[in-house]
């Protein structure tokens, strides 16, 4: 009997160790349970507050590269974003941001989605030197109508982030497997030996210049009209006489010179100057052009050097004066040449 008894407390103390191990372990798994579930059932909170204290003014900008070679175009990327019923004032593009040359520049594109509103603003821009270069934050600004409600303002403004480009040299590596670097033009200044002879060149070409149009000039004052011309303009001036298109001192003056004119053909390819003595002197052995000569060159000297003032008579005295000398010795000289031809 007493050992029965004492087989009974035993197996007792094995039931209930081995029930409270159950017991513990159901325990366990309960707990771990219910802890995910209060985990799972707060990251809604969590979410829904980190979303509440969320920036409802978003700004990106971004490059497809951030490391590129030189000359070589790079694609930049402005992306801002606001609730509906806001107005975005993305920044003017500048020429350039340093180094950094902008090329192309599209215009923003607007997009309303979801109740957000969205500008994109696409550029491209290019680098000719090697270097880290970097475009620092341009403002973004919001407007709207109704006032922030926790700033009180109906403007919001915001900074673009600072982007940097690593622009390489694109003539390849040098032994070392450094990136060779490409230094910009370095212009010279001039010394004053070549400020010097650049003005001493510019000033003979322009003396070399003048002296040519001066040449030309009195090669063709000096060189005699063909006879045909000198009729034709004698036949213009007296067609100015008779419309009284003229003055009586202007028309002798104009014939005396084409009279000169034709008397210097005759003195063959290098024709001499002479005075109004001269010339008459020189015609006295031709009776036929003695008279005209002197009536025409005396009255043109009297109106040059004495001042006298001629009247329409004697415009249209020294007009036929002229037209015999003229056209008489052109005729006579057509003549000669005839003659001679047969």
């Amino acid at each position: 009997m007493m050992g029965r008894d004492t087989m009974i407390p035993g197996n007792f103390v094995r039931l209930v160790s081995i029930g409270l191990t159950v017991a513990a372990g159901l325990l366990v798994v309960c707990g771990v349970s219910n802890t995910e579930q209060a985990f799972a059932a707060e990251e809604p909170l969590a979410a829904e507050s980190s979303a509440s204290t969320e920036d409802p003014f978003v700004v990106v900008f971004e490059a497809g590269r951030d490391r590129v070679a030189v000359a070589e175009p790079v694609s930049l990327t402005l992306t801002a974003s606001a609730p509906q019923g806001w107005t975005i004032k993305l920044p003017e593009l500048p020429e350039r941001f340093g180094e950094l040359r902008v090329i192309e520049a599209d215009k923003p594109r607007e997009v309303l989605r979801s109740g957000r509103v969205t500008q994109t603003l696409r550029f491209t821009v290019e680098a000719y030197l090697p270097g880290r270069h970097r475009i620092d934050p341009l403002p973004v600004r919001f407007l709207s109508d109704e006032a922030v409600p926790r700033t009180g303002s109906s403007s919001v403004e915001r900074q673009t982030p600072l982007l940097a480009i690593r622009v390489r040299s694109s003539l390849g590596l040098l032994d070392s497997g450094q990136l060779r670097e490409i230094h910009p033009e370095v212009i010279v200044p001039w010394t004053w030996r070549e400020w010097a002879l650049a003005g001493l060149v510019v000033s003979a070409t322009g003396l070399a210049a003048r002296l040519a149009a001066i040449g030309f000039h009195r090669w063709s004052d000096s060189r005699p009209m063909s006879p045909r011309r000198l009729q034709r303009k004698l036949e213009q001036l007296d067609e100015a006489r008779l419309s009284r298109a003229m003055a009586s001192d202007e028309l002798i003056v104009a014939v005396a010179e084409v009279v000169r004119q034709r008397l210097q053909i005759a003195e063959g390819p290098r024709p001499i100057y002479r005075t109004t003595d001269e010339w008459i002197e020189h015609v006295a052995g031709r009776p036929e052009l003695a008279a005209p000569v002197r009536r025409v060159l005396r009255e043109a000297d009297a109106i040059k050097f004495a001042g006298s003032v001629a009247t329409v008579e004697q415009a249209r005295q020294c007009m036929e004066a002229a037209r015999r000398i003229v056209h008489d010795s052109l005729d006579e000289s057509n003549r000669a040449v005839s003659g001679g031809g047969g």
